[in-house]
């Protein structure tokens, strides 16, 4: 069989695998076990992920939801504390994207 011809799954189902596996190491976490996980990779890791979603909102021109089952607002709040200083955002940027867009009507 030729590499051409050599069977692979398609990107978007590999990584729903590597996410379920994510999620169950997450909860294994979450359960005690101990985590070595460098900053780098953690940063990559939150950096790829608001890629993926930022773009699913916008192939689907509206907001994909984010399930809620495990996340505090204190979670929330860290994270997007973190993705605004990466790229020098302060609330009144994103209050001004927000109104631009109509992301933030309710």
């Amino acid at each position: 069989m030729s590499t051409s011809e050599t069977t692979t799954t398609e990107p978007s189902t590999e990584l729903v695998d590597h996410i379920d596996r994510l999620h169950a190491l997450v909860e294994r976490v979450q359960a005690g076990e101990p985590l070595a996980l460098t900053p780098d990779a953690l940063s990559r890791l939150v950096t790829d992920t608001a890629r993926i979603y930022a773009g699913a909102c916008q192939a689907s021109g509206g907001k994909v939801p984010v399930a809620t089952e495990g996340l505090t607002a204190t979670n929330a709040v860290a994270l997007i504390t973190a993705l605004m200083d990466a790229e020098n955002l302060n609330t009144f940027d994103l209050t001004l994207w927000q109104s631009q867009t109509g992301e933030g009507a309710a």
